[in-house]
């Protein structure tokens, strides 16, 4: 019996950046060096990692599932609400209208959020610059990416990537 399949979501931990500080802590004592009983190493998760298991949405509404799914899958792309109402054969209008009811949110939010999850992934998947990171997600510079960033995560994306450093 397998119990890999389908393959399961996961959260990505930055175990490297533990690694380094547990690294650090045994240097200390085998220095001799005063360690302190509380110190904590921390072992933070970045991203949700989506596999199969957790491809499929829970959204009744089967245009806006859909869309959904579109907007995730060209997320690394500068698409904009009228390519996603094209994909499911529905007026950008009644799009806009149903995304409200389904989700509580637009569908430009809904771009937004999957394209600063993208670019999360790449600042803490990557040594790519938040520049590079921009040019590759279709971003006419470093300032929009920063805006849309800060909107949806409160940091900026290079406050982001410090905070999920591997070292």
């Amino acid at each position: 019996m397998r119990f890999d399949h389908p393959p399961l979501s996961s959260v990505a931990l930055n175990h490297e950046k533990a690694s380094y500080q547990a690294a650090q802590l045994l240097d200390k004592m085998m220095a001799g060096k005063k360690v302190d009983s509380k110190s904590i190493i921390s072992l933070e998760a970045s991203h949700v990692v989506a596999r199969q298991s957790t491809d499929v949405l829970a959204i009744e509404d089967r245009e806006v599932a859909e869309a959904v799914r579109f907007i995730h899958r060209h997320s690394s792309e500068a698409i904009q609400v009228s390519d996603v109402a094209d994909s499911v054969a529905v007026s950008r209008r009644v799009l806009e209208r149903r995304f409200r009811e389904v989700l509580k949110k637009s569908v430009h939010d809904e771009i937004r959020s999957a394209r600063v999850e993208r670019a999360s992934r790449m600042l803490v998947e990557t040594d790519l610059s938040v520049s590079q990171i921009a040019l590759h997600l279709g971003y006419p510079s470093d300032r929009h990416i920063a805006r849309h960033f800060r909107k949806e995560k409160g940091i900026t994306p290079l406050q982001y990537r410090k905070k999920f450093d591997r070292k």
